[in-house]
């Protein structure tokens, strides 16, 4: 028996250690596996934010939006002119979003006022957005708001918001834009090296979803 002890011992702890040996390094390759997918997942993101920038861009330095606007900043209040020249705004507006469906929503904000002056939602015309954080950050330079859930639409939401200048160069409006992240879903759910059972979220830093499968929940 004290024989049979002296064989057993020996191989039940380097069976031990292997085990905890094999454990380890599965543990490390999984970590290796979530690191991976999560920077692709990141550089996904990226490219899709990108592409939102890219799109407002173009619409805030089309020649035919910036010369409406002037005219309609200019012209005098409820004239021909102006209700002529808002009218081409709106219809710039309404076609882009139709083009561009990651957007839900598109306002051009006067530089002076912060006054919503032609809005895909027109409901929202008139209205003052003076002391939002977007609008004044909008003025400088291109701007991205952290993502919000948006009641109206029930997904979250960002916003987008860069300067329009006039054809000499001065600034007249910020024009923003505002992003359904469900858009996002199809990037986010794609099973890159997780496995078959792998779920992907996006959460934001206080830890509300933002996109990814929503199995988990049901």
């Amino acid at each position: 028996m004290y024989s049979l002890v002296f064989v057993l011992l020996p191989s039940l702890v380097i069976g031990g250690v292997g085990a905890v040996l094999g454990y380890r390094a599965q543990l490390q390759n999984t970590r290796d596996q979530l690191s991976a997918a999560a920077d692709l997942k990141q550089r996904e993101i990226d490219r899709w934010v990108e592409e939102r920038e890219s799109d407002l861009a173009v619409l805030a330095t089309e020649a035919g939006l910036q010369q409406s606007l002037q005219r309609m900043l200019e012209e005098p209040e409820g004239g021909p002119g102006q209700l002529a020249a808002y009218s081409e705004l709106a219809v710039r507006l309404s076609a882009f979003l139709r083009k561009k469906v990651a957007f839900v929503e598109l306002s051009l904000l006067e530089a002076e006022t912060g006054r919503i002056v032609v809005s895909t939602d027109v409901s929202a015309e008139g209205t003052f957005r003076t002391e939002e954080t977007y609008f004044r950050r909008g003025l400088d330079g291109l701007f991205l708001q952290p993502p919000v859930f948006d009641i109206a639409i029930g997904a979250p939401t960002i916003l987008i918001a860069r300067p329009v200048e006039s054809t000499t160069g001065q600034v007249q409006a910020v024009l923003i834009g505002r992003a359904n992240l469900a858009d996002l879903g199809t990037l986010i759910q794609a099973k890159m090296g997780l496995g078959t059972t792998g779920e992907t979220y996006l959460v934001s830093k206080e830890r509300f979803y933002l996109a990814g499968s929503r199995r988990a929940s049901s």
